[in-house]
């Protein structure tokens, strides 16, 4: 069969990375070819409402190929650390867990609402900014270590990516199955869709974690600024907030490189947050 425009069932019309050239006749052949189905399927999955028609995008393609090495980037970052053994959480992981199960609730709202272009939409923002950005970054010092906290941040990764990966498998079938593949025996394509745990969407330990973030934000500015290695300890921090008993209390989530004791008590504090 050839590629006359009559014959063929399955192609659109879109431009190409060039928007000054005309509107050209596409073929889901090629895409797939060269940029794999998982990256086409998303193009299809965020480029409109449900009934809408949508003009082919290379771009938007691309985009897709850039977030499954996103996902693929956290899948082997977390492959070695991730356990299913039930641990006692600290305050960033009950963040992580709050959002994830806010997520899910979304998910399944939209889903249900045949939303698929807001449902995809949603899982690529937590995964790529609160996952990867945020709580790699904030719990690595305790997945490398050998202290309080790293089983907790060990099968809180377990949970975020086995509920990623099922989340995922509606629009990337290929890829959903590698990551679950790593985690179960079974086909992610007979696993339940995930349902969100109540008990576990938090707003105080939402607020928590974004105290703990606006933190690590400010110290890594600070040693931005005057050339500090970003491993580079602190002798100490000072930060002035109206939570001062909660920031006692979370002193030992800031990840260990920030500094040599934590958070000091305003009275121990040597530096000011407006000096972070």
């Amino acid at each position: 069969m050839g590629h006359h425009p009559a014959k063929r069932h399955g192609a659109w019309r879109g431009r190409t990375q060039d928007e000054q050239v005309p509107e050209q006749l596409h073929y889901p052949e090629e895409v797939v070819k060269k940029n794999g189905a998982d990256a086409f399927r998303q193009w299809a999955a965020i480029g409109g409402t449900t009934g809408s028609d949508i003009i082919f995008s290379w771009k938007d393609v691309i985009a897709g190929s850039r977030f499954l090495q996103k996902l693929w980037s956290i899948v082997r970052f977390s492959t070695p650390h991730i356990s299913d053994k039930p641990a006692p959480f600290t305050p960033i992981d009950l963040w992580l867990l709050s959002k994830l199960n806010r997520l899910v609730k979304e998910c399944t709202e939209k889903m249900d609402a045949y939303q698929f272009d807001e449902t995809f939409k949603a899982i690529r923002g937590f995964a790529w900014e609160i996952l990867a950005d945020n709580y790699i970054e904030l719990a690595k010092s305790r997945l490398y270590g050998e202290g309080e906290g790293k089983e907790g941040a060990q099968y809180s990764l377990f949970i975020s990516i086995d509920t990623l990966s099922r989340l995922l498998a509606p629009f990337l079938p290929y890829f959903s199955e590698e990551i679950y593949s790593h985690l179960k025996q079974d086909s992610v394509h007979i696993a339940q869709w995930p349902q969100a745990d109540e008990s576990l969407i938090d707003p105080d330990a939402e607020a928590a974690g974004e105290l703990i973030k606006e933190i690590t934000a400010a110290i890594r500015r600070y040693k931005s600024e005057h050339g500090m290695a970003l491993n580079a300890e602190l002798a100490g921090i000072g930060y002035i907030h109206p939570w001062k008993m909660l920031l006692i209390s979370l002193a030992r989530q800031i990840p260990r490189s920030c500094s040599k004791q934590g958070l000091r008590t305003l009275k121990q504090c040597q530096l000011r947050s407006n000096q972070i």
